[in-house]
């Protein structure tokens, strides 16, 4: 691997993460959300480039500009994320709620990642999703992937590639626009500041506002957002906070200049038993959830996998006592098989 171009790591880093990702890191998902999706970022969108870049002899850090943090990047990264969401990406999943079948909303209804869930897995699940992801996919796709195409392609070209890769890990066609644009931003910020933390705190804000937006409306019958006026209204309030915040970046420049960017470093290449490390690590940590909560994973696997339209009280009672080993696992199964079905699919995260 010492010898692979930049281009030829980010196209093997990537075939590397989505083929872990649809496998693996979907067996984790089942076994339990919280712990999937901590699994696929720590292992998947952060170990493999790490591990990757250790074997081709690059810098894991300086490579990828995931270098020294500095103040005004990240507020200007986090102020841009968050009037981002709310001029553009609101309009945008607005409208493609709006155009796609009423079957898919239901099915890729990313909100499901928090139903059905205790305070604790809820808390969990919040910090992968606004903590975990940033980081994690920041370096994976910007760090990564975006550097090493557009040592091909081009910076731009490698910026709007990305993004539509970026976007289509998701597995989610109706977000597919709307997380487009959130990797093209991402990856402008990144290549304007050389740096990933300007965008891991813009993409921090996209998901903190989206997951406290849920928790804010999940209780009411009508979300208020689903209403042209309201999303008119919040198009224009959110274009012009973004205008000023573009406006403020443009009078402070030292927002945008990291003082670390990001270089092609050179180390000496790792050994292939980095991979063996990274293997053990990874698996050896979902040996260790299945041994500590075997019965809890079954039961949660099921759950996703013979999803019901509305779970009544009997159906959970059984189902705390499958978990419990007080009923067969088999029983609670066949009784969630034969209730009436609701779409369900996997959440790939934010």
């Amino acid at each position: 691997m010492p010898s692979l171009s930049a281009s030829g790591l980010a196209s093997l880093v990537t075939a590397m993460g989505f083929l872990g990702f649809i496998s693996i890191g979907g067996v984790t998902q089942l076994a339990s959300v919280a712990f999937g999706l901590w699994w696929c970022e720590l292992f998947l969108f952060f170990g493999v480039p790490f591990v990757g870049l250790k074997l081709s002899g690059r810098s894991p850090w300086l490579s990828t500009g995931f270098t020294r943090p500095w103040l005004s990047g990240c507020v200007f990264g986090f102020a841009l994320g968050l009037t981002n969401f709310f001029a553009v990406v609101a309009p945008i999943q607005f409208i493609a709620q709006k155009v796609a079948p009423k079957s898919w909303l239901d099915l890729y209804d990313a909100a499901k990642v928090f139903q059905d869930k205790g305070p604790l897995e809820l808390l969990v699940i919040a910090l992968g999703v606004c903590v975990a992801a940033p980081l994690g996919e920041e370096f994976f796709f910007r760090g990564a992937l975006q550097r090493g195409w557009a040592s091909r392609m081009g910076p731009l070209t490698a910026i709007f590639f990305t993004g539509a890769v970026f976007s289509a890990f998701h597995l989610d066609p109706i977000g597919f626009p709307a997380r487009w644009e959130l990797g093209v931003l991402f990856g402008l910020l990144a290549w304007r500041t050389g740096s990933l933390w300007p965008g891991i705190f813009a993409h921090l804000a996209n998901n903190l506002t989206s997951t406290l937006l849920y928790f804010a409306f999940k209780d009411q019958k009508q979300d208020p957002t689903d209403d042209v006026t309201a999303i008119l209204t919040i198009t224009g309030l959110g274009g012009l906070a973004l205008l000023g915040v573009l406006l403020l970046g443009r009078k402070f420049p030292s927002a945008l200049r990291s003082p670390q960017p990001a270089v092609e470093a050179l180390q000496p290449a790792a050994s292939p038993a980095a991979i063996a490390r990274w293997m053990l690590a990874a698996f050896g940590s979902f040996a260790l959830l299945l041994v500590l909560d075997f019965r809890g994973s079954m039961v949660r696997g099921m759950d996703m996998v013979t999803p019901v339209k509305a779970e009544n009280a009997e159906l959970k009672a059984l189902r705390e006592q499958a978990r419990e080993g007080k009923a067969p696992l088999m029983q609670y199964f066949l009784a969630r098989k034969n209730a009436p079905k609701g779409a369900g699919a996997l959440d790939a995260g934010r």
